[in-house]
């Protein structure tokens, strides 16, 4: 029984709001006909900045989440999701194997589907976006000013595999970016990891011409995480064996960036696009 959400600083939660967790449809009353959700109140709040640095929320419900939530006429085990506490992990980097980028995260939501739309999707969504370092967000490798993001930020977007680009989108924020793990010694098991929180960017899916979409930094949140909830590191943490598994030599992790756009690009002041509700 979980008692902990995190959500995105400027998404504003306050003492007494209504928190409904577990939904998988974006219509309320769906959620309530078919059984998803369950609807609880804040008890108390904690924020750390916004837009451009952290952008963390950390909220305590005023009851536990219930021990199972339904997948359609099935019922699983609730969990608490495991969070990457180290800024220099593999797990904040794009990774290869046998020459193949990876798309190694995926952010979840029902925020819109396109830039400038009113469509709202029916239920949970998902995509696949590859991880780009903190310090190859900004300016000469994308256009957001070095003065726009720091790190505790980080950005993801890119090509996912079809002819548009995957990000999140408004609606999304205060969401999760996580990397599915094995998270047993034989791999037959895996978990999601969370490495970030939906921020903000400028348009959505706009990575081609120079702006991916920012979260905040999961790995510069341990201390007040540690603090806020009074829970044990190892609630959050992966098995020493299973962060052992991606350190062989199959893999290459790296931070490297992608090619300069020094020349290519006019360098201007960002435009904050707000994302307009969290999850």
């Amino acid at each position: 029984m979980l008692q902990f959400v995190i959500t995105a600083a400027h998404c504003e939660p306050k003492v007494g709001d209504i928190v409904s967790v577990g939904w998988y449809f974006s219509d309320y009353d769906k959620n309530k006909k078919q059984g998803y959700g369950h609807d609880t109140t804040v008890k108390s709040v904690q924020c750390y900045g916004a837009p451009n640095h952290y952008d963390m929320c950390m909220i305590e419900l005023k009851d536990s989440t219930p021990s199972t939530f339904r997948v359609g006429k099935d019922e699983y085990p609730v969990k608490p999701i495991k969070l990457n506490f180290d800024p220099s992990s593999w797990l904040e980097a794009p990774f290869e194997k046998d020459g193949n980028t990876l798309h190694n995260a995926t952010v979840i939501g029902i925020g819109l589907q396109e830039a400038d739309s009113m469509f709202v999707p029916n239920s949970l969504m998902a995509v696949n976006v590859p991880v780009i370092p903190y310090e190859c967000c900004s300016y000469p490798y994308y256009k957001y000013p070095a003065t726009s993001l720091d790190k505790t930020m980080f950005c993801a977007g890119g090509w996912n595999g079809e002819k548009q680009a995957g990000d999140a989108c408004q609606g999304d924020s205060g969401g999760p970016i996580f990397v599915e793990v094995a998270c047993d010694d034989d791999g037959q098991e895996t978990c999601p990891v969370q490495i970030g929180i939906v921020s903000w960017c400028i348009g959505c899916g706009w990575i081609a011409v120079g702006y991916p979409g920012v979260y905040g930094r999961m790995s510069m949140f341990k201390k007040k995480i540690l603090e806020f909830t009074g829970l044990p590191e190892a609630t959050f943490a992966l098995p020493e064996s299973v962060v052992k598994q991606y350190s062989n030599s199959d893999y290459n992790f790296n931070r490297k960036c992608p090619e300069s756009m020094q020349g290519k690009i006019e360098v201007r002041q960002a435009v904050h696009t707000w994302f307009l509700s969290s999850l």
